[in-house]
């Protein structure tokens, strides 16, 4: 069987990672392990392979891959999983225009218990008064940093 990337030499190093139904099976000869840092060793034969996926994904026109999971976007968008916490960096934008897609404009806040719900709008009116307050104060605008430092104070002491 010839290598998958010179497509000259004879395989000697054979790796398959499967993916839902799909499966990937890479044929390498030693030289071309040797070109691509593949650690013939095992010392750093993950990073290897991710790096490795992700020639082989090019090569075969996915171009968008993660660089620390290997995970396309193609992938991505059929398994509806990012990879790893990288994906999200690497793909923000792809992301943010599928979210538009379905109607959902805005971050992500995440989901709250209910219970909780009414201790988080507590938490986020304080926030905003404190915004509200160091902008004041960055501005020089003293006489409405007094008044948001007073409700701040005011706001402590309804809610402690």
């Amino acid at each position: 069987m010839k290598c998958d990337f010179c497509h000259d030499r004879i395989a000697e190093i054979f790796i398959e990672k499967g993916e839902g139904d799909e499966k990937y099976m890479i044929h390498l000869c030693t030289e071309c392990a040797r070109k691509g840092e593949f650690d013939l060793q095992g010392r750093n034969l993950e990073g290897s392979v991710r790096k490795l996926l992700v020639n082989l994904k090019e090569s075969l026109g996915e171009t968008s891959a993660c660089p620390v999971c290997g995970q396309t976007l193609n992938e991505m968008r059929r398994h509806h999983v990012a990879g790893c916490p990288r994906c999200y960096t690497e793909f923000a934008s792809e992301i943010e225009t599928y979210f538009e897609k379905q109607g959902k404009t805005g971050d992500y806040r995440g989901t709250v218990p209910m219970r909780y719900e009414q201790k988080r709008s507590i938490l986020e009116s304080r926030a905003s008064l404190q915004n509200k307050l160091d902008e004041s104060i960055a501005n020089e605008e003293y006489e409405k940093a007094a008044v948001y430092r007073d409700k701040l104070k005011e706001f402590d002491e309804r809610n402690d």
